[in-house]
């Protein structure tokens, strides 16, 4: 947000141009480790690399790398764009269509050749369903191409079939669009207590929870912990009528 308040300054067109460039040139740093020290380690993570560093007492967790965030972000705010009162409803309603079945048929392209776009590969499983799911499955720490394609792709579709609903889910969905950060900061700690609780029920003290970045998997007080799938689904849904 801070880079964007300086990306408004500049023409559209060199912002939709930076933000291409990001999300679809970053893929050429996935090849590139800096572990030559922990300063430019943890500064390259910050860029473009996932991880997880132990400084002293505290544990950090780089989840959200700036490449290619920010160009996510500018091209975001390109996009509103199509919402000016003078814009066309019927060409907005196009517009978005195509570029949401442009995004998902390139993100087929492209995941089948399994050549650029996501540093994991899709491989052919035990069944056609397996193979579907690994073929769905990509990168999203950072963000890969293909992550963005698959995802804001059929975003846009839906946002261009849906902009006239008007009836009571609609209405509460469009509450939550208009509230977008105090939404993601308020799931982080409803999610977080309902974290703490889970670890109680499943016979844990809620302590083995307390840390923002537990990693289950890496956990030893928490070998074991989980529920059932359509649990988990019960919580989630639970969790967003909460919020």
């Amino acid at each position: 947000m801070i880079f964007l308040a300086a990306f408004i300054h500049l023409p559209k067109a060199l912002i939709v141009t930076i933000g291409l460039l990001m999300v679809f040139g970053h893929n050429l740093l996935d090849g590139v480790q800096v572990n030559n020290n922990i300063a430019a380690s943890f500064g390259w993570s910050v860029l473009h690399q996932f991880n997880f560093f132990e400084l002293g007492p505290f544990n950090i967790l780089v989840a959200y790398p700036l490449i290619p965030w920010i160009g996510v972000m500018a091209l975001g705010y390109c996009l509103g764009d199509v919402y000016k009162k003078e814009t066309d409803a019927q060409k907005r309603k196009r517009f978005l269509l195509t570029l949401g079945i442009v995004s998902v048929v390139l993100f087929t392209l492209l995941r089948y050749i399994n050549g650029y776009g996501d540093h994991s590969k899709w491989t052919e499983q035990r069944s056609g369903l397996y193979t579907f799911l690994s073929f769905l499955e990509v990168s999203k720490y950072p963000p890969s191409l293909l992550y963005l394609l698959i995802t804001i792709g059929p975003g846009l579709v839906f946002l261009a079939l849906t902009e006239n609903w008007n009836n009571g889910i609609s209405r509460r969905i469009k509450t939550i669009g208009r509230v977008p950060m105090f939404y993601y900061l308020m799931h982080l700690y409803l999610i977080h207590v309902g974290a703490l609780t889970a670890a109680v029920m499943s016979g844990r003290s809620w302590t083995d929870m307390v840390n923002f970045s537990t990693w289950i998997s890496l956990e030893p007080k928490l070998a074991g912990y989980g529920f059932s799938l359509g649990f988990t689904y019960v919580v989630w849904a639970a969790l967003v009528l909460a919020l």
